[in-house]
C-alpha cells in the first residue's frame, strides 16, 4: 500500500468519524416528539418545542427551515415574532385544535401530501379566533409543524407562553355548556338588576340604587368572562383590563350598598376602613390592568387578589359586628354575605396558588353562588323594605294617638288659662285705673322737665358755634401759612396739588421753600391723627422746618428730617412724657442749575413715571417723633432734565381710604396703576381727577383720613 493510499483511508475514517459523532449528537439533543391520541383531551406540548426568534417579518417559512433553532427561549424588547416548531404523531381520527396562551394569533405551517408549505390561521375556525384547526393529516407518521406567533406580550417572561393541542369535540361542547350557562346566569343578573332599578327610582332608596349598580357591573363582569367574548371578541389585555375595571366598579358599589344598607356615615370608623381598603384594591386591579395592556407585569395580579381577599374579611367582621349591635336586617345581611364571602375566598386562594388558572368547574361554582348570593339579597332587601314600611306605620298610628292626646291636653290648658286670664283682667284693670293717677303726675313733672332741656340745649348750641368758628379760623391760619400754588407753578409749570382734608382743619400739609441759586424744597407730610389735634401737629412740624432752613441753613432733605425729628422730639418732651405723636414726610429738594433731585423720607416713599414704566424710591423706615436715635435718614439723587418724567410725592390718605363694591381700601397696588395711568394728564386735571375719583369710591363711607398728593414734572 503506498502513502497516497494510506493518506485517502486516513482521510475518510476521520470523515465517518466526524459524522457519525454529528449523528449521536443531532440524536442526542433532538428533543421526542408527541404523540396524540384519545387516550387525553388536552397535550401540553410546550415541552417538546425549538425556538428561533426574529426582529421583523421578512423571513419565509422556506427560511425559517434552514435556521438553527434553539431548545430555550432568549426574549429581547425588540424580538417581534417567535418561531417554534415540534414533531407530532396523531395516530387516531379525531379532530385537533392547536392553542396558545395567552391568548394570540399564531400561523401554523405545516407539509401537506405534494410536499409543499400550507398556511393556517386562527380566523379559519368559527368558534375562535385564537385557536387553530389542525388539519388532516396522516396516522401514524411524525409531522413536523411550525408556529409563528407575535411576540409582544411575552418579552417581559419566556414562562407565559404555553402552546396545546386540545380536542376540537370537547372545546367545543364546553364552549356551548359555557355559552348557555354565562346566559342564564346573565339573564338572571339583568333580570334582578331591572328589578332593584325599578324598586330604587320607585322608593328613592339609595341601597337600592348601589345594589341595582352592583348587579349592573357584575354583569358586565361576566359578559366579559363568558366564552363567546373571550373567544371571538376580546384580546387578553382586552379581557384583563375590562374584568378587572368592571370588577372595580362591582366592589365600588357593593360597599357603598353595605354602607347605604346601614345608613352608615363616612366619617364612621368602619366606613373608613373598608373605603380605605376599597382604594387599595382598586388601585392594585387598575395599575396591574394597566400594566399587562401596556406589555408590562409590574403589579403582580395576586397581589389585588390578596387585598380583595382581605376586604371580603373586612366585611364580614362588619357584619358580625352589625348583628351584635342588633341593627336592622344585619342578621339577612350577613347570613346573604357567607356565601359570597366563602367561595369567593376559596377562589381567590385557587388563584394565588394556581397562578390565575381557573377550571370551568370552579368558574360555574363561583357563578352559582354569586346568584345564590344576589337572589337572597333581592328578596332581604324586600323583607328589609316591608319591615321598615311596616315600623314607619307604626310609628305614624303612634304619632296621630300622640297628636290626639296633645290636643285635648292643650284644649285644657287653653280652658285653665282662659279662667286664669279673666281673673289677671280684673286685676290688670284695677292696676290700670291706679298707674293712671301716677301718670298724670308725672306727666307734670315731665313737662317741667322739657323747660329745662331747653335752656341747655340753648346753651349748648351757642358752645357749639363758638367752637365750629374757632375751628373755621383755625383753618384760616392753616391756610394762610401754606404755600401758595400760584407761585409754585409760575416755578414750576407742569405742577399740581390735590388736598382734600376729612375735617375742617387737616393733619396733613404741603411745605414749599425756594433758596437761593434756583434751588427749591418740596415736602408732603402727614402729621399723627387729623382735625384739630392733627393741625396742632402741622404747625408746629411748619414751624421747626422753616427754622432748620432759614435759621440753621440746612438744606439737603435728610438733614432737614433728622433735625425735624430731633426739634419734634425735644420740644413735645416725648423723654418725658412718652408722648408718640409725629409724622410721616417726603421731602425733595430741585436743583434746577444742575438738574438733579435729591429726596429722603420718612416711612413715605417717592414714586416717579418715566416712558409708561412706574419707578419707586423707598424712603426709611424711620418714624419722626416718639422716639430718637443715632440711626439717619438716607439721602437718594435722581435726574431732573427729562419734560416726561413726573414724580409725585403723598400721604397714605388716598390708598387708605374704604370703598367699592367690596367696601375695601384702595391699596397701595390701585393706587400706583392710577398715578401711572395719568402720567399724560396736564396739571389742571389731575386734582379733579382724583376728586372725582375719592368721591366715587367712598360712595356713602366717610373720608378716612386727610388726602395729600403733589405732582411735578421738570
Amino acid at each position: 500500500m503506498n502513502y497516497l493510499s494510506i493518506s485517502t483511508l486516513l482521510s475518510q475514517k476521520r470523515f465517518l468519524f466526524v459524522l457519525l459523532f454529528a449523528l449521536l449528537s443531532t440524536t442526542i439533543l433532538a428533543k421526542e416528539s408527541v404523540v396524540i391520541d384519545s387516550t387525553e383531551n388536552n397535550f401540553h406540548i410546550t415541552p417538546f418545542l425549538n425556538y428561533y426568534t426574529v426582529e421583523n417579518d421578512n423571513l419565509s417559512i422556506e427560511d425559517i427551515t434552514n435556521k438553527d433553532f434553539s431548545d430555550s427561549l432568549y426574549l429581547t424588547k425588540n424580538t417581534k415574532y417567535i418561531w417554534t416548531y415540534a414533531d407530532i404523531k396523531i395516530e387516531d381520527s379525531e379532530k385537533w385544535l392547536i392553542t396558545i396562551e395567552p391568548r394570540k394569533n399564531g400561523v401554523l405551517y405545516l407539509k401537506d401530501t405534494n410536499n409543499t408549505w400550507s398556511k393556517y390561521t386562527s380566523s379559519d375556525y368559527i368558534y375562535s379566533k385564537y385557536k387553530i384547526s389542525f388539519p388532516p393529516i396522516s396516522k401514524a407518521l411524525t409531522h413536523r409543524i411550525y408556529i409563528k406567533i407575535p411576540a409582544q406580550f411575552y418579552f417581559q417572561s419566556s414562562k407565559e407562553l404555553r402552546i396545546s393541542v386540545i380536542s376540537k369535540k370537547v372545546f367545543e361542547e364546553d364552549f356551548l355548556t359555557n355559552t348557555i350557562v354565562s346566559m342564564l346566569v346573565l339573564g338572571a343578573v339583568f333580570a334582578l338588576f331591572f328589578y332593584n332599578l325599578f324598586l330604587a327610582i320607585s322608593t328613592k332608596s339609595w341601597s337600592y340604587l348601589f345594589y341595582s349598580l352592583f348587579l349592573c357591573f357584575l354583569g358586565v363582569r361576566f359578559l366579559t368572562a363568558s366564552s363567546v367574548f373571550k373567544e371571538l371578541y376580546l384580546t387578553i389585555e382586552q379581557i384583563v383590563l375590562f374584568s378587572n375595571i368592571s370588577m372595580c366598579l362591582t366592589i365600588v358599589s357593593y360597599i357603598l350598598f353595605c354602607l347605604a344598607y346601614f345608613r352608615m356615615s363616612y366619617k364612621n370608623t368602619w366606613s373608613k376602613i373598608l373605603l380605605l381598603n376599597l382604594m387599595v384594591v382598586v388601585t392594585f386591579l387598575l395599575s396591574s390592568s394597566i400594566s399587562r395592556f401596556y406589555n408590562s407585569s409590574i403589579i403582580p395580579l395576586g397581589v389585588a387578589d390578596i387585598f380583595t381577599g382581605i376586604l371580603f374579611i373586612c366585611i364580614f367582621i362588619f357584619s358580625v359586628q352589625k348583628v351584635r349591635q342588633k341593627a336592622l336586617g344585619a342578621r339577612e345581611f350577613l347570613a346573604t354575605n357567607i356565601i359570597l364571602i366563602l367561595v369567593s375566598f376559596v377562589f381567590i386562594v385557587f388563584n394565588i396558588y394556581l397562578d390565575n388558572k381557573t377550571s370551568t368547574i370552579q368558574i360555574y361554582f363561583l357563578n352559582g353562588a354569586i346568584v345564590i348570593q344576589m337572589l337572597l339579597f333581592s328578596f332581604t332587601l324586600a323583607a328589609r323594605f316591608n319591615l321598615i314600611k311596616k315600623q314607619i306605620a307604626e310609628k305614624e298610628l303612634e304619632k296621630e294617638q300622640l297628636e290626639k292626646n296633645q290636643i285635648l291636653e292643650v284644649q285644657k290648658l287653653i280652658e285653665q288659662k282662659n279662667t286664669e286670664l279673666e281673673q289677671k283682667v280684673t286685676h290688670r284693670t284695677q292696676e290700670l285705673s291706679e298707674k293712671n293717677e301716677e301718670m298724670g303726675q308725672l306727666i307734670e313733672k315731665l313737662d317741667t322737665t322739657n323747660e329745662s332741656l331747653k335752656t341747655v340745649f340753648s346753651d349748648l348750641q351757642i358752645q357749639h358755634n363758638k367752637v365750629t368758628d374757632s375751628i373755621r379760623y383755625a383753618n384760616n391760619i392753616q391756610e394762610a401759612i401754606l404755600p401758595n400754588i400760584d407761585k409754585i407753578q409760575s416755578t414750576f409749570s407742569d405742577f399740581f396739588v390735590f388736598f382734600r382734608p376729612r375735617d375742617v382743619v387737616s393733619g396733613d400739609f404741603y411745605w414749599y421753600l425756594p433758596l437761593e441759586n434756583d434751588r427749591h424744597l418740596i415736602g408732603a407730610f402727614d402729621c399723627t391723627g387729623h382735625g384739630v389735634p392733627g393741625a396742632f401737629m402741622s404747625l408746629i412740624s411748619y414751624q421747626i422746618l422753616n427754622e432748620t432752613v432759614l435759621v440753621k441753613n440746612k438744606t439737603m432733605p435728610n438733614e432737614i428730617l433728622d433735625e425735624l425729628r430731633k426739634e419734634i422730639y425735644f420740644s413735645l418732651k416725648q423723654n418725658e412724657t412718652k408722648n408718640k405723636d409725629g409724622l410721616d414726610a417726603c421731602l425733595i429738594l430741585i436743583d434746577k442749575p444742575n438738574e438733579m433731585l435729591y429726596f429722603s423720607g420718612a416711612k413715605n416713599p417717592l414714586y416717579y413715571v418715566k416712558d409708561n414704566s412706574f419707578e419707586t424710591i423707598k424712603g426709611d423706615n424711620i418714624y419722626i417723633g416718639g422716639s430718637y436715635g443715632e440711626n439717619k435718614f438716607t439721602l437718594h439723587q435722581v435726574p431732573f432734565r427729562e419734560k416726561d418724567t413726573l414724580f409725585y410725592l403723598s400721604s397714605d390718605g388716598i390708598q387708605d381710604q374704604f370703598g367699592g363694591e367690596n367696601n375695601m381700601k384702595v391699596m397701595r397696588k390701585t393706587f400706583k396703576k392710577l398715578l401711572l395711568q395719568n402720567e399724560n394728564l396736564a396739571n389742571k386735571e389731575q386734582p379733579l381727577f382724583w376728586d372725582n375719583f375719592i368721591t366715587n369710591w367712598k360712595g356713602n363711607n366717610q373720608q378716612t383720613d386727610d388726602i395729600l398728593l403733589i405732582g411735578i414734572r421738570p
